[in-house]
């Protein structure tokens, strides 16, 4: 498809997903230029439906100048949900709900997400951070992917967890991803990756807000245990320990 507008469609809860594109297992899609915005993708109660806001995708997504915006989903996916591979190049993908992109196919050594140029978007990886981005071309240095962790498996600690990857003759720096996860920074690793690690917290003059990930904190044990509500950190205070 090239340039057009795609927008204000709806996907009903007998549809399977899709608001705005539904891509069969035995197709693809392609789109150059355009916009896909003010779609939705509904469900009640029925998980295998209200998907993919904007584009729900069996197999393969290439989208290439075009703003995916606006778009809303009952489930994952509000802008793009693909169980193939997807591909973002001079993108933008935003303002979605249910997160930008969204990845829910099978476990896989490849990186199903490949972006280049200037992207804008936020991308989650279904249940276990196993599929790295692939950055395929530089980046614009106004590029940003906010990269999104299922609650649990957020890097333990001392741990990390890889989020970007480039192919052969592209340099990776870290400020093009951002952290869509409580308490935990980008990095660029020796290895020239980016990785996702939980934040060594520094506190900014509040003492509560942590100026690497800007994590706001409501309490603390004793002088460096630091807890986002009251209510964990009574659950992992010690005894004799004291709350601030």
């Amino acid at each position: 498809m090239h340039g057009g507008t795609i927008s204000d469609n709806t996907a009903g809860a007998s549809d399977g997903g899709g608001g705005g594109v539904y891509v069969g297992e035995k197709c693809s899609f392609t789109m150059d230029g355009g916009t896909i915005t003010g779609n939705k993708a509904t469900a009640t109660g029925n998980i295998s439906c209200g998907h993919g806001g904007g584009i729900y995708s069996e197999r393969g997504v290439t989208v290439e100048n075009v703003t995916i915006t606006g778009n809303n989903s009952t489930f994952e996916g509000g802008g793009i949900y693909g169980k193939g591979a997807i591909t973002l190049t001079d993108a933008t993908v935003t303002d979605n709900n249910q997160y930008d992109v969204y990845y829910d196919g099978k476990e896989s050594t490849t990186p199903e997400l490949t972006v280049s140029g200037l992207v804008q978007a936020g991308y989650y990886a279904n249940y276990d951070w196993k599929l790295p981005i692939l950055v395929s071309g530089a980046l614009s240095e106004d590029s940003v992917i906010r990269v999104g962790v299922r609650d649990g498996i957020k890097p333990n600690a001392g741990g990390s967890l890889l989020i970007a990857e480039p192919a052969s003759g592209v340099t990776l720096s870290a400020e093009n991803f951002k952290a869509d996860a409580a308490d935990s920074v980008t990095s660029l690793g020796e290895d020239g990756k980016v990785y996702l690690s939980l934040c060594a917290h520094e506190m900014d003059d509040t003492g509560y807000t942590c100026k690497k990930c800007h994590t706001q904190f409501d309490a603390r044990i004793g002088e460096s245990a630091y807890y986002q509500t009251l209510a964990k950190a009574f659950q992992n205070a010690w005894n004799g320990s004291t709350i601030t």
